[in-house]
C-alpha cells in the first residue's frame, strides 16, 4: 500500500526568505503523525503545500502514491483539512454549513449528520453557528474536515484557544479517527503534551528544517534516561556505581545514575552487595517536552 503522504526535498522560499528547506518524510496509512515546531517553524507552510494551496519552490509531494501537482483535483476528494481556523457562515446552522460543503463534494445528505455526531454536535445541528462557543466552532471545523470520511485528515492547531475540557474532547476525537474510519491524521501543534498523547509518529521542525522523524520511543532513545537512588550514604553509593562503570551525579542527597529502567534491578543488586541501604529507587524517563527543548537547543522554561 502506498504511503498516505510522501514528501521529497520539499522547499518553499519567499524572495530571500526560506520558509521550508529540503523536507522529506513518509506518513504511512492509519498513522497519527504529530507535527511539532514553534510558531514560524514551517508547519502551516508544509500543510498548505500538502493541500496544493501554495506551490513548492522545489521538491515533490505524493499523496496515496500519486503526484499532487498532476492529480490535485482527484486527490483532494480523498483529503479533509482544517487549516489555521475554521471557515463557516455564522448566520447558517451547522447542518446548512456542512450541506454546502457536501454539495460541492458531491456527498450524500447522510454524511452530514454522521460528521456532526462524530464531533459531538449532533444535538445542535440546526442551531445557528454564530451562537456557538469557540470550542463548538473548532468541532464544526473538524466536522468539515472529516465530512465523507476522507482517507487523510490534516488538522492545523485543532486545539488552539480551547479550554482543558475542549482540548481533551478534540484529543479523544483525533485518536478515534484511525480506529473508527481507518483515517490517516496529520496534526500540527505547539502543545507538546497533546501530541505526546495522540501521535504514533512525530516530526519536529526547526526553522524550516525537519530535525527529527520517528516514534516517541525512538526520540526518547536520543536522550539518556536516569535512575534516581535515594540513600543515606550517597557518596559510598556513587563510589560503587563509578567502579562498575556507571555515570552519575549527586543531587540533593540523591544519586542520579545515567541508566535505563531495565537496569533498575542491576543497580539494586549493586547497592545490596555494597551494604548500601536504599530508601527509594525509580526510573526517570524523559518526557516529550524535555526532548523537544533539548533538540531545539533551549533550556526548559
Amino acid at each position: 500500500m502506498a504511503a498516505a503522504i510522501q514528501v521529497q526535498n520539499l522547499t518553499k522560499t519567499y524572495g530571500s526568505k526560506t520558509a521550508l528547506e529540503g523536507l522529506s518524510l513518509i506518513i504511512e496509512p492509519g498513522q497519527i503523525f504529530g507535527f511539532l515546531g514553534e510558531n514560524g517553524a514551517g508547519k502551516t507552510t508544509t500543510i498548505k503545500l500538502l493541500l496544493g494551496l501554495i506551490h513548492p519552490s522545489a521538491g515533490e509531494i505524493q499523496l496515496f502514491g500519486c503526484s499532487l501537482t498532476r492529480h490535485r483535483s482527484q486527490l483532494m476528494r480523498r483529503v479533509g483539512a482544517l487549516v489555521e481556523a475554521p471557515s463557516y457562515y455564522g448566520h447558517l446552522t451547522a447542518r446548512q454549513n456542512l450541506r454546502i460543503l457536501a454539495l460541492m463534494r458531491g456527498l450524500p445528505e447522510a454524511t452530514i449528520g454522521k460528521a456532526l455526531d462524530t464531533v459531538g454536535l449532533g444535538e445542535v445541528l440546526d442551531v445557528k453557528v454564530n451562537t456557538f462557543s469557540h470550542g463548538m466552532c473548532q468541532r464544526l471545523g473538524i466536522a468539515m474536515a472529516i465530512l465523507g470520511e476522507p482517507e487523510l485528515v490534516i488538522l492545523d492547531e485543532p486545539t488552539n484557544g480551547l479550554d482543558p475540557s475542549g482540548i481533551r474532547s478534540i484529543r479523544q476525537l483525533i485518536k478515534r479517527l484511525p480506529e473508527q474510519f481507518g483515517t490517516t491524521v496529520l496534526v500540527s501543534s505547539h502543545l507538546l503534551v497533546e501530541v505526546e498523547q495522540v501521535a504514533t509518529q512525530i516530526g519536529i521542525l526547526k526553522q524550516g528544517a525537519l530535525i527529527f522523524e520517528g516514534t516517541l520511543n525512538r526520540l526518547r532513545e536520543q536522550v539518556a534516561s536516569f535512575v534516581q537512588i535515594q540513600t543515606q550514604n550517597p557518596h559510598l553509593a556513587a563510589e560503587i556505581l563509578g567502579s562498575n562503570g556507571f555515570e552519575f551525579n549527586l543531587e540533593d542527597g540523591q544519586v542520579k545514575v545515567k541508566a535505563s529502567a531495565s537496569e533498575v534491578d542491576t543497580l539494586t543488586r549493586l547497592m545490596i552487595a555494597g551494604d548500601i541501604p536504599i530508601q527509594g529507587i525509580r526510573a526517570e524517563a524523559p518526557h516529550l517536552e524535555d526532548l523537544y527543548f533539548k533538540l531545539m537547543g533551549k533550556d526548559l522554561p
